[in-house]
């Protein structure tokens, strides 16, 4: 299968990526690469354009999300607060 980017961040991953999903589906086809993930923060909202894209070109989609995971509440605004993220495919 060779290597595979599982974490990868499009313009709907707002404040943290600025990559169009037709830019990540080039340069995967300009890399020979057979598949492709999209991880973005917090949503899934370009999921279904990255599937469809991917499918166009020939590339396998990788669907995931990078979500946020926390021992307290979310609620919880302490300056010392811990959350952690962790990639769902």
């Amino acid at each position: 299968m060779g290597f595979v980017h599982i974490h990868n961040h499009s313009d709907y991953s707002l404040l943290d990526g600025a990559a169009p999903i037709a830019g990540l589906i080039k340069k995967a086809k300009e890399f020979g690469m057979q598949h492709l993930a999209l991880t973005d923060h917090g949503n899934m909202f370009g999921s279904l354009r990255f599937y469809m894209a991917c499918k166009d070109a020939g590339i396998n989609p990788i669907v995931g999300c990078e979500v946020y995971i926390s021992p307290e509440s979310r609620h919880n605004r302490d300056k010392d607060f811990k959350y952690y993220h962790m990639i769902l495919i």
